[in-house]
This record gives C-alpha cells, sequence and structure tokens, in this order.
C-alpha cells in the first residue's frame, strides 16, 4: 500500500509546483521522505540546494564560474550558465547562457544538448562543429550579428535570431529547420533563401523587402512585421493558413489571399476595400484601427470570429455565422449586433455602460480597465470574465 502511495504522490508532484511539492512534503513526518522521491524542474541556483539530500533531484540549474566545480545534479537537463566556460556535463539538454555571456565556444557544448539559447550580450564568430549536431532549438540573443559560415547544424529545426542580426543568408539556413524566426533590423532579400522544410516563417519589424516568388509551398504560418508594405500578388503560397500582417501594410488584397488561410489579421493601417477579397475559409478576421471600408457582403460565411479595432463599423453587416466578436473601439456601434453572437470582448478602451447585448450571449470578457454598470438582467445570465491588458 506504501509503494502505491508513493506512486500516487509522485504522479501528483508532477502536476505541482516545486514549491508545492516542499509545502506537501512538510505537512506529516510520513510525507517529509516523498520529497526526496520529487523531481524539481523550476531554475534554482546551485548554492541554494546543493546541500540536500534530494540535490540529485533537480534538473534545471543556475551554475557560475565558481559553482562549477559541484558535482551537476544526476538529473539535469537544464543549465543556466553565468560566466567562463570551463565544463559543462554531457548530460545536460538544455543550456541558456547568461545574458553577460560573450565568450568564444570552441566546441565546449556537449552533443547531449538539443536546446541552445544565447542571450543578449553574445556576438562571437561561431565555426563550423561549435553548435553539435544534436540541438535541435537555436536562439541567438539580441546582439548576435556575426556571418554564419555554415555553423549552423542541419539538426536544427526551430532557429531563431535576435535584434541585431541582418544576415546575410544565403544558403545558411539548413533543410531542416521547420520553424525559422528573424529579429528587428532583418531587411534582407530571402527569395531563394527560405528551405522547403519552413513551415513557420515570422519577420521582425525592419522587414520590407519584395517577396514575389520568395516563399516556398510548405509554409503554413507566415507573419509580418510592422515595416512591410509590399504588394503581395501571387506572393502568398496556396499551403499558408494563418497569415498576419504588420502595422503600416496597406496594399490591395484582391485574389492575394490564398484560399486555404484561415486566420487573417490586418495591422493599424489597413484601409482597402475587401468586398470579394477575403476567400471562404477565413474563421478568424482582424481588422485595425484605420480601417473603415464597407463590410456589406464581404465577410464569407466561414468566419466565426471577428475583431475590430476602431469604432468605424456598424455590426449589422457581420453574417450571422459570426459566434464571437472582439471589439477594441471607446464607443463602438453596439446597436444591430447579430443574433448568433456567443462570445463579446470588450477591449481596454470601452468605457460604455452595458444596457443591452443579445440574448444569444453567453461569455462577456472585460478588461480590467472596465468600471462603468452592467444591467443587473445581463450579470444574472451571462459568464462574464475579466483579463489583464
Amino acid at each position: 500500500m506504501l509503494t502505491l502511495s508513493e506512486d500516487i504522490l509522485c504522479y501528483i508532484g508532477r502536476l505541482i509546483t516545486d514549491k508545492e511539492k516542499t509545502s506537501l512534503s512538510e505537512t506529516c513526518i510520513i510525507l517529509n521522505t516523498i520529497k526526496c522521491k520529487f523531481i524539481y524542474s523550476e531554475k534554482v541556483h546551485v548554492d541554494k540546494i546543493i546541500l540536500l539530500p534530494y540535490y540529485d533531484n533537480f534538473e534545471s540549474v543556475e551554475m557560475t564560474l565558481s559553482t562549477m566545480t559541484h558535482k551537476s545534479p544526476k538529473n539535469i537537463k537544464h543549465i543556466y550558465f553565468t560566466g567562463n566556460i570551463i565544463y559543462i556535463p554531457q548530460c545536460v539538454t538544455h543550456l541558456t547562457f547568461d545574458r553577460t555571456f560573450n565568450e568564444p565556444l570552441y566546441g565546449c557544448i556537449p552533443s547531449s544538448v538539443t536546446h541552445l539559447t544565447f542571450n543578449n550580450d553574445f556576438n562571437q564568430p561561431v565555426e563550423i562543429g561549435d553548435i553539435p549536431n544534436s540541438v535541435t532549438h537555436l536562439t541567438f540573443g539580441d546582439s548576435f550579428s556575426q556571418y554564419l559560415n555554415d555553423c549552423i547544424p542541419s539538426s536544427v529545426t526551430h532557429l531563431k535570431f535576435g535584434v541585431n542580426f541582418e544576415g546575410p543568408i544565403d544558403g545558411e539556413i539548413p533543410a531542416s529547420v521547420t520553424h525559422l524566426t528573424f529579429g528587428f533590423y532583418f531587411d534582407t532579400p530571402v527569395r531563394n533563401n527560405i528551405p522547403p522544410s519552413v513551415t513557420h516563417l515570422t519577420f521582425g519589424f525592419y522587414f520590407n523587402q519584395l517577396i514575389d516568388n520568395a516563399f516556398p509551398s510548405s509554409i503554413t504560418h507566415l507573419t509580418f512585421g510592422n515595416s512591410f508594405n509590399q504588394r503581395i500578388e501571387n506572393s502568398i503560397p496556396a499551403s499558408v493558413t494563418y497569415l498576419t500582417f504588420g502595422e503600416y501594410f496597406n496594399k490591395p488584397i484582391c485574389t492575394c489571399i490564398p484560399k486555404t488561410v484561415t486566420r487573417l489579421i490586418f495591422g493599424h493601417r489597413f484601409n482597402k476595400h475587401i468586398f470579394g477579397c477575403i476567400p471562404k475559409s477565413v474563421i478568424y478576421l482582424e481588422f485595425g484601427e484605420c480601417f473603415n471600408q464597407s463590410i456589406e457582403g464581404s465577410i464569407p460565411s466561414s468566419v466565426k470570429h471577428v475583431v475590430f479595432h476602431s469604432n468605424h463599423q456598424s455590426l449589422k453587416h457581420i453574417p450571422t455565422s459570426v459566434t464571437h466578436i472582439t471589439l477594441h473601439g471607446e464607443d463602438p456601434i453596439l446597436s444591430d449586433m447579430p443574433p448568433t453572437i456567443t462570445h463579446l470582448t470588450f477591449g481596454m478602451w470601452f468605457k460604455q455602460p452595458i444596457n443591452n447585448i443579445p440574448l444569444s450571449v453567453t461569455d462577456l470578457n472585460l478588461s480590467s480597465k472596465y468600471h462603468n454598470i452592467i444591467h443587473q438582467s445581463i450579470v444574472a445570465r451571462v459568464k462574464i470574465s475579466i483579463f489583464d491588458d
């Protein structure tokens, strides 16, 4: 029976925080022994645990140059490292360097590492072999701006660059990469440089290159940064399902959005007509603050969720297929809301009293900044949730 109890407690331990595990083990003498059975996964400095009898049960440990002489916990998987490199245990799978780390690597990263993260200050040349073939997730920090020189191994599937990386990337992205993210200053032509393995592609703030025939047909999730404002005819692959434009995009979209797109987001400045332009595959549709075009007959019946960031729209032309509406304007027009709405969300700028919403509404979501009157009949029948902005 005791073995069964330990098994149950260890299972519970996988569902609670490290602090909760400690509190549970302190409730009685019998449970005190279970602390040596738990595995502790949250980051902790090695000095805080070095003398504990269950030291080997910690998976995520922060270490510095002075503490690298300590024997690593047997169950260690994640090391958060500060200082010059001396030795990294072969059992480590997740390695994160401190924000101040900026030392040459010299092949010091063990072949057990699968997740490698460099933080802000790292900006050293990376040579072939410095990053082992075991690494699948590679993140460079904001300062990194070196030439790549074939340093990224073909094992990497998730590749993320920080703020200052500007390329070039000609032939540098391995064909293994599926998730590719560029940072703030990247604004380099990408035609023929995105491998056909990439499914998720994200650009940073400054990217504003021509994109005709630039993307492979493997991409399903495509996100542009705020500066992008190029024409997109014959540019968005027919494989894309999630398409997001940034703040400055304001180009015609008719015949440009593939019929595969289910989630379509426009940024702040988009204000082009959309009649006949939104494919019938779209389920989620979001417009920015400047959009004031007519939506009559323009939103297909496939759409379930519409988001407006302005007060410019009457809601009477929203199709009855829509069940979720999000309104971010300060004074949106609430009349003529479709009778099919079940989920209604008001953003942080909404200040009106809520006296009349469709009887179909079951869920009302409000900003924590909302401080006005809600009619008692609505309070009685609708689930009201508060979110932080």
